[in-house]
């Protein structure tokens, strides 16, 4: 995979019905499409099987071409195709592939479990921080929950690897917010947000509940009372 795709497509996994909708016909074990480019002087060939391969060829002779590949090459028609087949693949990615950002089991439950009962998706809002996302209140637009993958010793000092999390509302007057296997918020308010850490300390059922808590704590209407 070149680098313009691997960046496109990573940490995403192809949808085989949306790359059929997309107009992808099966081959083999593989999706392939062919595309126009500048009014046809070329053709992308992009093949999807377990990586994103493609193939661009000038239409009049049959050459391939790869200067768009080149990092440090430039000029106006070069950058032309180049801008050109980032467009096609950034479709692609954004039609026909789901992101798959985070690999922890408890936290793809508790992605499930907030898409079934709030019917929020996590919402990837920095295109430089692919494992970074939050959850929104429709009613409200407020955030109630935010995931992550951080290095754990940016909460536990002289911890190795890295970690999923989920930071959380918390009403800083209920017991929640005293407990000891809560981290301080990471990146937001320490008085009003707690961090979890998903590596099964805390059961997801536990969780669950305090994601509720949060999705209360992000009405308007609750944070107007609360202010009064």
């Amino acid at each position: 995979m070149d680098y313009i795709a691997e960046e496109i497509f990573k940490d995403k996994t192809p949808d085989s019905k949306a790359l059929l909708l997309h107009g992808f016909k099966r081959k083999g074990g593989a999706f392939v499409r062919e595309y126009e480019i500048l009014g046809g002087q070329f053709v992308l060939s992009v093949k999807i099987s377990t990586d994103v391969s493609t193939k661009l060829t000038e239409e009049e002779f049959g050459d391939e071409y790869t200067l768009h590949l080149v990092p440090n090459a430039t000029g106006d028609f070069v950058g032309k195709i180049r801008d050109a087949y980032k467009k096609i693949l950034s479709e692609i990615a954004e039609e026909c592939f789901e992101r798959n950002a985070f690999k922890c089991e408890q936290t793809k439950k508790i992605i499930s479990h907030i898409s079934k009962k709030y019917g929020d998706e996590p919402q990837f809002l920095w295109e430089k921080y692919s494992d970074c996302a939050v959850f929104r209140r429709k009613s409200s637009g407020k955030w109630y929950g935010v995931l992550l993958t951080v290095g754990k010793d940016k909460l536990i000092p002289g911890s190795c690897g890295k970690v999923e999390i989920l930071d959380l509302r918390i009403d800083p007057s209920s017991p929640a917010a005293k407990e000891k296997k809560y981290m301080p918020a990471y990146h937001m308010n320490k008085t009003r947000w707690i961090t979890v850490i998903l590596d099964g300390s805390v059961s997801t059922r536990e969780i669950y509940r305090l994601i509720d808590a949060s999705y209360e704590l992000a009405d308007a209407k609750t944070s107007a009372r609360r202010q009064r």
